[in-house]
């Protein structure tokens, strides 16, 4: 299974917020940090918005800011959020159409792989990937500033 860049995207713009003052930061500043497209980070923060990860504000103060703890949201909730579809096989999505998966075990195999693939994303929260947020600040050339609770 492969996921999209917008998997990646999104974990890497929540990770900074994580570790930003008052996990606070603009689509502007989290694109240079990483040196991706805006277009594309604005397109994920919707997304994020949308599956209340994230608040949106405008205005000269405008941003975004995390809208939950770090410490309850997983891997694997943002993974959810910005993917459109889980199905690693035809016969996994809603509108499959194997002419065997009524009598195949793969439709079951490949069910308890993805299922296990969500434990492990599932076992680690934003806060535990944000753990280093020393080291990330200074990655992300954020200024030295006190630490945030993540």
């Amino acid at each position: 299974m492969k996921l999209t860049a917008y998997s990646d995207y999104g974990f890497r713009m929540l990770v900074f917020l994580a570790v930003a003052p008052d996990n606070r930061g603009t689509v502007r500043e989290i694109a240079a940090a990483y040196d991706l497209s805006q277009h594309h980070l604005a397109k994920i923060a919707q997304r994020l918005v949308h599956a209340d990860l994230l608040s949106s504000f405008t205005g000269r103060n405008g941003g975004l800011k995390l809208k939950v703890d770090p410490a309850t949201i997983t891997v694997g909730d943002i993974v959810r959020a910005v993917e459109p579809d889980f199905s690693v096989v035809e016969c996994l999505s809603d509108d499959g159409c194997c002419g065997i998966a009524e009598h195949c075990g793969g439709r079951s195999l490949f069910d308890q792989a993805l299922q296990a693939f969500f434990k492990v994303l599932d076992g680690q929260t934003l806060a535990e990937a944000a753990a280093e947020q020393r080291g990330l600040r200074a990655d992300l050339s954020m200024p030295t500033l006190p630490l945030t609770r993540a």
